[in-house]
């Protein structure tokens, strides 16, 4: 299956859709996004912008079915599998996440947010604990050893 994203006049994220592998088929063993493209503008309408996504995608790597990553980076597409709300930047090619804090700075060769300071460097350790990012002093918090905090759901939480 071959995913795509829908595109606003902005090139934020609309909508993520997925493609039979036989629409993309080139003829000769290949994708081709043109032809997804085609199709999905026959079924939405000839002015929507379709980009190619893959779902394998993510930190700018590509990655096996078990989240290892892959021995071939040819199939790595475009930075990130996106979600709605994601950007494309089409000077990188790449789609963006939204920026999760105002302090937070992109890593344009992971295609990914990080925090000004990591986890491991505020603690100067690996750790099993949970923690989750404070913006208002910009710095991780402790939230919990992971068996205290089995039911944590907050996103902004960040452990092993």
């Amino acid at each position: 299956m071959a995913h795509f994203t829908r595109l606003d006049d902005s090139n934020v994220v609309q909508q993520v859709v997925s493609v039979a592998d036989a629409v993309i088929d080139n003829g000769a063993g290949g994708e081709d996004e043109a032809l997804g493209v085609t199709h999905l503008q026959s079924v939405y309408g000839e002015t929507t912008n379709w980009k190619q996504c893959s779902y394998n995608t993510w930190a700018g790597k590509h990655h096996d079915e078990n989240g290892d990553e892959s021995a071939d980076q040819s199939k790595s597409l475009r930075g990130n599998y996106p979600g709605t709300g994601w950007t494309y930047d089409s000077a990188s090619d790449v789609f963006i996440a939204p920026k999760p804090f105002d302090s937070w700075v992109y890593n344009a060769t992971d295609c990914k947010w990080e925090a000004p300071t990591s986890l491991e460097s505020q603690l100067g350790e690996s750790t099993e604990d949970i923690y989750k990012w404070d913006e208002s002093s910009t710095s991780w918090v402790r939230l919990g050893a992971r068996s205290e905090t089995d039911s944590i759901t907050d996103p902004g939480y960040v452990g092993p």
